[in-house]
């Protein structure tokens, strides 16, 4: 049985440097989901790479698994800092551990913290272990 871990270590040692790893899932009938991004988007070509190289991997120690390699989407969470610096400059809806709720512009994005303004006077500035949830708002 494959684990979480294992993909999280193999793909940290086989991942070029502008390949970022968002998230891991697998599920109880070991449907394993991975998504992956890039400051400048994730190509269709990449992750059909990547696939392929993690699926020969896991197909070493595995056997009836289905493997899923995709970029998050526009309409996911953010979940790993570098989500939040790739969309610096736009609006993100926020929800904080505390329970508060809005909607501002992302000033800044680092490893520790965002910044965010939240009206004209007030930007406010959040470590990651203080955000419940986020998502970019999408305009159209």
């Amino acid at each position: 049985m494959i684990t979480k871990q294992y993909i999280i270590d193999y793909l940290k040692d086989t991942l070029s440097e502008d390949i970022f790893l968002v998230e891991v899932k697998i599920g109880s009938n070991q449907k394993i989901r991975v998504d992956l991004d890039k400051m400048d988007g994730i190509k269709l070509e990449e992750c059909l790479q990547i696939h392929k190289q993690l699926y020969a991997e896991i197909e070493k120690n595995t056997e009836n698994f289905e493997l899923e390699v995709s970029s998050p989407g526009l309409s996911g969470n953010l979940r790993v800092w570098q989500q939040y610096s790739k969309i610096v400059g736009n609006e993100i809806n926020l929800t904080t551990q505390d329970g508060l709720n809005f909607t501002g512009k992302l000033n800044y994005a680092d490893q520790n913290q965002i910044k965010i303004q939240k009206s004209k006077e007030e930007e406010l500035t959040l470590s990651y272990n203080e955000i419940k949830k986020a998502k970019q708002v999408i305009k159209f």
